[in-house]
């Protein structure tokens, strides 16, 4: 049985990077109107097609291809109840940990916040230190992590 991290990494890649958060809201969205009665009859209609005729007769055009999609499979494979859980996962996706070998200046924090939030829908924002990185920095943004560190430059050196 797949995880809902499985069905959202299915989505991000169906919708790619840059439609995802919308993809994510949408889902979100549907999972908080969708009813017990609708997803009954998702899950028990006979096939695919009166499954997207059903989103398509509850919320039209509204919806992406990717996320229907998503919920077609969902209810296919009788684990609609994931859908509520994407509103736990986006609130994950938010999270943006930067891991530093020094503290970092106010200034340079202010600057990190805004590089990140042009490119990222975000919010909360944790920095901390950790001396075994030697330089350069971890970022964690949701599930996906960029490793600038002097440490993992090294270690894929030796690694080669």
């Amino acid at each position: 049985m797949a995880s809902i991290q499985d069905y959202m990494e299915a989505l991000r890649r169906e919708a790619g990077d840059a439609l995802f958060p919308l993809a994510l809201r949408q889902g979100e969205m549907i999972g908080e109107l969708l009813d017990k009665k609708k997803e009954q009859e998702l899950q028990h209609a006979k096939d695919n097609k009166t499954r997207l005729g059903l989103l398509d007769s509850w919320w039209g055009g509204y919806i992406a291809p990717e996320v229907k999609n998503l919920i077609i499979i969902l209810a296919e494979k009788r684990e609609l109840h994931l859908i509520h859980k994407l509103t736990a996962k986006r609130e994950e996706q938010k999270k943006v940990i930067v891991t530093t070998a020094i503290s970092l200046s106010e200034e340079t924090k202010e600057w990190l916040r805004k590089e990140i939030q042009e490119t990222h829908e975000v919010g909360e924002f944790q920095f901390k230190e950790d001396k075994k990185l030697i330089g350069g920095a971890v970022i964690r943004i949701g599930d996906r992590v960029v490793d600038v560190s002097l440490k993992k430059t090294l270690q894929n050196m030796y690694s080669a």
